[in-house]
């Protein structure tokens, strides 16, 4: 069902009738949900499909657990429809408060390497990871060891050279280029056994709010990716958006990890187009699918022609 303004608001005071709903307008949409503001003060997530909805649950079990646990606020489900999305009335959806501050996506520069943020961001990821794994389960999180983990990277690898919409319209080279990727990052989770953590899973910049002033972290939203895994996928946000010093100081806060975290970081980081073509292969996106085509090819040639 396309969402209105008149669609989410009924969706809304039907779920929670004593709610006065006044003005409702779209904030954003991704692959998996779709937020709305409400009167400038509540938040309204709306997921799109059954697996994003499973997903959602078990956001609404664990963020009350790890909320407490956390130097930087997280969303607060003040409203919970266990079912009546508009997308699907059989999906949940919920409301919170918003949180102040501005999206990092909008002032990377906040990140200077010389201010605080850094330091809070290196806060927040320690307490994240070091959330007790079996408290996340049990709350319906996925568990995974590093085996589960390398295999599931070995699936999706496997997929970019399978995908033969896609890859039919890459160059020779870039095929060569794409094999090479994939076998690097494979060759590099398999060196060696590591320590799994609970994971943001999508730490991208524009999911990290702070202080306009850059004083401090006022908020990391947009949970719905959360698994256990590997914890430098949480650093490519920053790896990807920001120069090479500012990761320097963040795995410095961070503290101690092992010989082929920076490594994996990298690696991780070359992966993430192939989600996005995978993605508009998905839903059948020809639009997004010849972008991103476009961006490994430019990808690819640029690693070549440095000799990467």
């Amino acid at each position: 069902m396309p969402l209105t303004p008149e669609v989410v608001r009924r969706a809304i005071e039907v779920a929670f009738p004593t709610l006065t709903v006044g003005r409702c307008a779209p904030l954003g949409e991704g692959w998996d949900s779709a937020a709305w503001i409400v009167d400038g003060a509540l938040i309204f997530r709306f997921p799109k499909r059954a697996a994003v909805a499973q997903a959602l649950e078990r956001e609404i079990a664990l963020l009350p657990e790890l909320a407490p646990t956390l130097p930087v606020p997280i969303p607060h489900f003040r409203h919970v429809a266990r079912r009546g999305a508009p997308t699907d009335p059989a999906f949940p959806f919920v409301g919170y408060p918003t949180l102040p501050g501005i999206f990092l996506d909008a002032a990377p520069g906040l990140l200077d390497p010389s201010g605080p943020l850094l330091a809070q961001l290196a806060d927040f990821l320690r307490a994240l990871h070091h959330f007790p794994r079996e408290r996340a389960v049990a709350t319906g999180l996925p568990d995974r060891t590093w085996a589960d983990w390398v295999a599931h990277w070995e699936r999706f690898a496997a997929r970019t050279m399978t995908d033969i919409d896609a890859t039919a319209r890459f160059t020779p080279g870039t095929r060569t280029w794409v094999a090479g990727v994939r076998e690097g990052l494979l060759a590099e989770l398999r060196r060696a056994s590591r320590p799994v953590a609970p994971l943001h899973h999508d730490l991208a910049l524009e999911h990290i709010l702070a202080s306009p002033d850059g004083g401090r972290l006022t908020g990391v939203i947009d949970w719905g990716d959360l698994a256990i895994g590997d914890p430098a996928l949480d650093f490519v946000g920053v790896a990807h958006a920001c120069p090479a010093a500012t990761l320097d100081v963040l795995l410095a806060a961070y503290g101690l990890t092992d010989e082929g975290f920076r490594r994996r970081i990298a690696w991780y980081g070359r992966m993430e187009p192939f989600h996005l073509l995978h993605y508009g292969l998905e839903i059948g996106d020809r639009a997004i699918v010849a972008e991103t085509v476009g961006m490994i090819e430019v990808m690819a040639g640029g690693e070549r022609s440095a000799g990467g």
